[in-house]
Order: C-alpha cells, then structure tokens, then sequence
C-alpha cells in the first residue's frame, strides 16, 4: 500500500510539473504585451507594400528606405520568425533561459564582449541618424509581427530596439574571423603554454568557404560583364540565407541574401553594380599571457606599473526543467588588452579587430546605396567591416578583388603567431593598416577576378597577380589555393575567351577536384597504401583508380571517393597518415556494401539534400565549385548541411542593362514547413537550374502570387 502511494504521489508532482511547464512556459508579464501593442501605432507610420512573387519571394516596395527596412523585417518574420528570435534570445541574454546550459554560455559571452555597452557608447556617434532611423524602423517592423502573431513568441525579449539589432552585428562579427575558434581553442588548454607556443587564433583550420568571380566585357562575347555570387553559408539557423529584394523610392534598389534578423542585403546586386564576400583569414586577433600579482588575482603587470582587472558579476539563468532555474553567477574581467580569461593554468587577455567599433550596418548600408564604383569603394573605405573578401563588378565593366581585412599595425620584433607577452605596451596595437596598403586588384588585363578562400597572390592570371612582396607585414594573410581555385584557374584559361553566360554558369557549376589538388594527393596515397595481399579493398583500389575525380550524382566511383575523403575533406587540409588512409577507405567500402550491397553505384544515391518530403540525389563536395558539405545521416549515405545555398549569377550588357538569375537550396519560407515555399527550390537546386530575379514593377506583377501591406493579411 505503502508504495502505491508513493507511486502515486510521484506521478502527481510529474503531471503537476508538466501542468505548471506547459502554462507558465507560454506566460508573460501584462506589461510586456503592453509594450509590445505599442508597435500597432508606430507601424502606422510606415508605407510599404510586400509582394511575393510566384516563388514566395518578397520584394519590398517603400516610399522611404526606412519603410522598406520596416516591410523587409515583417516579410522576413512571416518566413522564419523562429531564427529571428533566436537571434533576439540570444542578445537579450536568454539563451540559457530557453536552452540551457548550452545557452548560457552565449549570455555570458554578450557581457564578457561588453557587447551592449559598446551599443550604447558609440550608437550615436559613429552611426548616421538615417542608418538610425532604418534600424529602429527594421526593429518596429520585428515587433509588429510579434505582436499580431503572439502565440509564436518564446520568451519575454520583444520589443526590440534599433541597438539591439546593431549588437547582433557586433556579436557576429569577431566570431567570422576566428574569435570563436580562439576562445574554444583556450578553454581546451590543460597548462599554460610559452611564448612559443602557436596561438589558437592560427591552429584551427576553417570547415567552409565561399566564391566569387568577375569577368570584364574584354573576355565575353557580347561585351557583357558577369559576376557570379556564391557565398557559403550552413543552410539552416540564424546564418542561413534569406533571399529579398528591397525596393524605394530614395535609390534603395538590391536584390540579394542577408541573414534573419539583418536589415540590409550583405551580397547581392542593383541596377549598377553588385558584389561577393569570401571568407578570409587574415591575423585579427592576438591572445596575450598576462603576468599577475603574486598576492591578488585581479592585478596585473604592464610595463612599470601593476593595473587591476576591471570586473563585472554577471548573472546568468539557466533552465532546468520548465518553470524551474537557477541563476550563476560569473566574473566578466576586462584589461587594456581586452576581455580576459581565467583558468588554474594562467590569465589570458583577447585583442581583436574591430573592438569598439559598431559600423558594419553603416557600411553595408552605403554599398548597397552605391551606384557607381567610386560610391562603393568609398563606403569599403570605412573599414566597419573588419574581414571578408569582396569582388566587385559593375554596369560599366569594372571589375575589382578586395582583401579586406582591418589588419593591426603591429611592431617588429615580435612572433605575432604565437602567444604574446601582455605585460609590455609594444605588443598593444591600436592602429590598422590604412586602406590603400591592402591586397587588390582593379581591372586586370586579364579581365578576370575570383575568390575562392584562396590566398590575395591568385585572383587572376599570372601577369596579373600581386606579388608576395606587396602583402602587409605581420597580418598572417594566407599563401595556399584550394580546390577551387585551381579549378578555376584551369576553366577559365587564357585560351577561355569569348565567354558565354552558359559557359560562365557552368564554370560555377562545376564539380571536379584538380588533378594538383589535395583530394587528388590524398586518393594516390590511398592506392599507394592498399597492398596486394589486402584483398578486402582490391575492389575498392579498382575502383577509386577509375575515379576521374568528378562528383556529378551518375559518377559510379564517387560514392566510393566521396564516403572516403569525406570526414577529413574540407577547403584547408591536413596530412593523413596512411594507416587513418586505410581506416577511412574500409569503412567507407562496409558502408556501400552493408547499406547498397555494391561499391559501383551512382554518387546521387548517397549523396542527398533532404528537406521536408524532398529526398534528392545532388552533386559537388567539400571543397568544389558547385559546393556541398554533407554529414553521414545513416551508413552510406551522406545528408548536405552547408555550402551552396542562395547562388546569384548577374550580366550587365553592352548598354548597362542587368540581368540575374537565382536559385536558392530550400525556398523562401526557410522555418515554416507549411508553406508551399518552404522546399520547392530543392529540385531546382538539385538539378543546377535557376530561377529569373525579377526586379521591376511589370516583371513582379506578372509574376505575383500575393500583396499586401503588413497586418493585411491577418485581416483577409
């Protein structure tokens, strides 16, 4: 009896706490719901007009840029307002309030970067009041959705103010050059390393990357200028691709991708011009050894004097079943350096790029208000962008490569790769190169630009290229090609001239590995290392020496190559050790055996994109042109993740006239598996065909399948 009220009594708490779980998960204060009603009014200050065309495309019609800023951040909402708010989550430090303590780490991060307080210091002086404006217009158009679809809304984060859309660009911005990788890389440290030691911002390789390629009128046979863009990003979450058009009637004309919860387009084009960014990996961050105190924790020495960490307690609450948490509290220190760490093994300060500077919106702003070269170069000259290649091309035929990167005026005499010593003011930078000393190229005779992640040194052709001389000094550029750009060094030789837009869509599209490229060197040691007594993997040996190295979905060779290279192909390589070689190669052939009952089979039955009810047979790897990075999802088959995802490819005619087609991995509505758009790109994608980007007034309108203006639709 005894125990079957014991046994009662604990599924009643159980039942109660899912009760109490489900109710209160789903409350919020009155106070919030007023704040938020609030926007009701503010939306009616905006004119805007959304119109979706027959792939769920929204092109934004605003009279102002700040009403399309505000349509751009409801149609956004209306097609992936979970990634928005996550985004939101994360920059109000609720993350670990929604998914604990994975989450909590975030918050804490936003405090220890002094992300908000950076917001707050600069937002007025470095921001124009017209990018203030728009910001505050973007975030409105964010609360107005919240509010007419509050049954969506997770956590009491709304509303949301113009400063917290900009911290979202202070936050992201030092994690795509590297800081994320060096605060993993400290947080692995088991002793304290010497001076010597390679600093974690340069031991960790990079998994993904992105292309870009320019083509002057000299090289095409109709005198057309072509720009192909194509930048890689994972193709779900809050740096996924969402393709918009933004339209006003103040010049705010772009079509091109951005990310959710991001007023402006960060790759795309106008009338005019339009531009690519690569990923690039210049030196940007330094770690410092710091020496402490013998006698305090918070003091540290710098040249003759003995400073204290300046410290702030941050409070962090972390979920632990429904209603319950717990809140922890963490020390936030701060040096002259920058953030700093503590562990049993030492203290660690962080110097990065772009530390008090909140202008990327600014600058992403002014290039996509640019109509003309001069406009966008100038809005480049900036510098609130700390990283990321660029290729440019325009309505006149400029074409133009840029190695952005706000590489720091660093002192000789010290190994700016490794760890430094943090108590001497000769390791302390504050300034960065000017603009002019960085890697670039305008108008090579070639008529030819691409970025592929490569090194600044191979952009063109050879009569072309920078020298290694003219790179700046201490700012860890890299010197190495990939895959891709040797495949494009090669498709696009000197003797490739006359180009025809379908020769150019097709170079993009391709999807061979280089007989000079690592894959290449990594398959010859495979055959090497399989010996004749190994009679297990003589078939695979026949195999992958039939292999032409291409991975189009018929290829019967690439299953097995692919499944091999695979878990250890990415754009930067490694050495592999024939024995690990071995290792990979058999348990790919078990896993074609087990799971196909052959070696021999076309690489598109393995090689899926997989999104709601689409199953599809696709093409590309790691570290192609046509570029899919997949995962095993089951044995012997591999589900895409990242790389192409949203693909422009634009021409400029002889009379200046644009022209652009695109194509998107899933569809516009990237979070709403209801919706008609949500993967009806995929077999498109799958097949490398492409959708035409309508930009004018006619074109939409013979193209529509929905307008409104914001709100409208909740009332039909």
């Amino acid at each position: 009896m005894k125990q079957y009220f014991k046994h009662n009594i604990i599924m009643a708490i159980i039942v109660t706490g899912i009760i109490f779980t489900l109710f209160f998960s789903c409350w919020l204060p009155k106070e919030f719901y007023s704040l938020l009603s609030e926007q009701t009014q503010k939306a009616e200050n905006y004119n805007v007009t959304i119109y979706r065309d027959t792939w769920g495309v929204p092109h934004i019609f605003g009279q102002s840029d700040e009403d399309a800023a505000f349509g751009l951040a409801y149609a956004n909402a209306e097609d992936d307002f979970k990634n928005i708010q996550d985004v939101i989550i994360t920059l109000k430090q609720k993350s670990g309030l929604i998914h604990g303590k994975s989450g909590a780490i975030t918050d804490f991060l936003i405090s220890w970067l002094r992300i908000y307080k950076t917001v707050d210091q600069y937002y007025e002086s470095q921001l124009s009041e017209k990018v203030r404006r728009i910001l505050e217009a973007y975030a409105t158009g964010i609360n107005y959705y919240a509010h007419l679809h509050n049954d969506e809304i997770l956590a009491d984060v709304f509303p949301v103010q113009g400063k917290d859309i900009v911290a979202g660009f202070v936050f992201r911005t030092p994690m795509f050059f590297g800081l994320d990788r060096v605060l993993e890389s400290l947080f692995n440290l088991t002793e304290k390393p010497k001076l010597s030691s390679n600093s974690p911002a340069n031991n960790t390789p990079r998994h993904i990357g992105s292309n870009g390629f320019a083509v002057s009128p000299k090289r095409t046979a109709n005198k057309e200028t072509f720009l192909a863009i194509n930048s890689h990003q994972p193709w779900d979450g809050p740096t996924a691709w969402y393709e918009a058009h933004i339209h006003s009637e103040e010049g705010w004309n772009m079509s091109g991708g951005l990310f959710p919860g991001s007023p402006i387009i960060f790759v795309g084009h106008n009338d005019s011009l339009g531009w690519v960014h690569t990923v690039n990996a210049p030196d940007l961050i330094d770690t410092y050894i710091l020496e402490m105190h013998p006698d305090s924790s918070l003091m540290y020495r710098f040249d003759d004097q003995w400073l204290e960490l300046e410290k702030e307690i941050v409070s962090i609450k972390i979920k632990i079943f429904g209603l319950f948490n717990w809140t922890v509290k963490r020390e936030a220190l701060w040096s002259v350096h920058g953030p700093v760490l503590q562990f049993e093994h030492g203290t660690y300060a962080i110097r990065y790029a772009g530390l008090g500077d909140i202008r990327q919106v600014e600058q992403w702003y002014q290039m996509n208000k640019a109509q003309n070269f001069e406009d966008w170069k100038s809005a480049m000259k900036m510098r609130g962008i700390p990283s990321l290649n660029s290729v440019f091309a325009d309505y006149t035929g400029n074409i133009f490569y840029l190695y952005n990167g706000n590489i720091p005026v660093r002192k000789s005499g010290f190994d700016w790769k490794n760890y430094l010593p943090g108590w001497t003011s000769e390791t302390l930078w504050d300034e960065i190169i000017p603009f002019s000393k960085l890697p670039m190229v305008q108008n090579p005779a070639s008529g030819l630009l691409y970025s592929t992640n490569q090194s600044p040194l191979y952009v063109s052709e050879d009569s072309d290229n920078l020298k290694l001389e003219s790179l700046p000094i201490h700012g860890g550029i890299e010197l190495t090609q990939n895959n891709r750009s040797l495949r494009v060094s090669e498709l696009f030789s000197p003797t490739k001239t006359n180009l025809t837009f379908e020769e150019f869509k097709n170079i993009k599209y391709d999807m061979y590995y280089s007989q000079q490229s690592a894959a290449a060197r990594h398959i010859e040691d495979i055959l090497n290392a399989i010996n004749d007594e190994d009679s297990l993997l003589q078939k695979s040996k026949s195999i992958l020496k039939k292999w032409n190295l291409g991975t189009y979905p018929t290829n019967k060779e690439a299953a097995l190559g692919m499944l091999t290279l695979t878990p250890f192909l990415k754009w930067t390589y490694q050495k592999i050790e024939k024995p690990m070689l071995l290792k990979y190669v058999r348990t790919a052939t078990k896993q074609l055996m087990e799971t196909h009952g052959t070696i021999s089979i076309p690489y598109g039955k393995v090689h899926r994109l997989i999104r709601g009810e689409q199953d599809l047979a696709i093409g590309g790897g790691p570290d192609i042109l046509h570029a899919v990075y997949a995962s095993n999802y089951a044995p012997g088959k591999m589900k895409g993740f990242s790389g192409d995802g949203l693909v422009y490819l634009v021409k400029w005619d002889s009379t200046g006239t644009v022209f652009s087609q695109s194509i998107h991995q899933y569809g516009s509505a990237t979070s709403r598996p209801d919706s008609p758009h949500y993967s009806d790109q995929s077999a498109l994608f799958a097949r490398r065909e492409m959708k035409p980007v309508w930009r004018t007034k006619t074109e939409i309108l013979q193209n529509l399948e929905s307008s409104y203006k914001p709100g409208e639709e909740i009332k039909k």
